[in-house]
């Protein structure tokens, strides 16, 4: 069956664009990705540039219910506050590691509990065995492995690369048949 036109979750137009040597609908409004789960686990990464120095500029934060990734110019507590008051929903738990900037979360005004694991004693913490950040870990790693298979990931295709991993993540369980 043909679709001339999708919607989206959040009621905006979708558009198709062209995914590898096929295509793909992508919502028209790029603030639509809100959550609705209630969990995040928040980690930053460096993206790497043809070799394994860090990309200045070039910085991702994700949370791990719904996938999303944003590059970012810095790793500073503002850049990763507007962050999180965009796109998580007030009430949430976040997960995180002890990375300072993280310790203002629930500073923040909007009431976000903030539970943290510290690497350099344990990875997940010995009083509830849920709080930890092994799934993001493992989500960036999943990130990362085509870009270091292909040695790098060019700069003009940085950000596209990111959003067809997004992608991959929110429908990989599909099937098309």
């Amino acid at each position: 069956m043909l679709h001339k036109k999708r919607t989206c979750d959040c009621g905006m137009e979708m558009r198709k664009e062209q995914y590898k040597q096929y295509g793909r609908w992508r919502c028209k409004k790029t603030s639509c990705r809100k959550t609705k789960d209630n969990v995040f686990l928040v980690q930053e990464t460096s993206g790497t540039y043809k070799s394994d120095r860090i990309r200045k500029g070039n910085r991702s934060v994700s949370p791990f219910d719904r996938c999303f990734v944003e590059i970012v110019a810095d790793r500073k507590r503002p850049t990763l506050e507007r962050i999180i008051r965009r796109r998580v929903k007030p009430g949430s738990i976040i997960l995180t590691d002890q990375w300072k900037p993280y310790f203002s979360i629930e500073k923040m005004g909007r009431r976000y509990t903030h539970k943290s694991v510290n690497h350099s004693k344990e990875y997940v913490r010995r009083d509830n065995k849920k709080i930890h950040t092994q799934n993001i870990e493992c989500l960036w790693q999943k990130l990362k492995r085509r870009h270091k298979t292909e040695f790098g990931t060019a700069e003009t295709t940085f950000e596209s690369y990111m959003n067809e991993f997004v992608w991959k993540q929110k429908f990989e369980e599909m099937t098309v048949f």
